[in-house]
């Protein structure tokens, strides 16, 4: 009883918790944060760093923009970044 009010949940219940949690992410995420990565990966270039390097952190970008590495847009700019 909470408040004399039946609770109609279990309060360790799992789901509940990751519900809630996927909820507030949702309604409370930066939403420029997308924005960001997207100026980012049409920025990102090579530079001095190893192949590898590179490869990781556009891929990094890519999931935080939510492409698939595959496409074409995402080979376009991989190619365009490469020294």
């Amino acid at each position: 009883m909470l408040n004399n009010i039946a609770l109609t949940y279990r309060t360790d219940n799992e789901r509940l918790w990751v519900e809630f949690s996927h909820n507030f992410q949702c309604a409370y995420a930066n939403t420029a944060s997308e924005q960001r990565a997207y100026g980012e990966l049409v920025n990102c270039v090579m530079g001095n760093k190893s192949i590898d390097k590179y490869i990781a952190h556009f891929k990094h970008l890519l999931q935080k923009v939510g492409w698939d590495y595959t496409s074409q847009g995402s080979l376009f700019q991989f190619k365009k970044g490469l020294d």
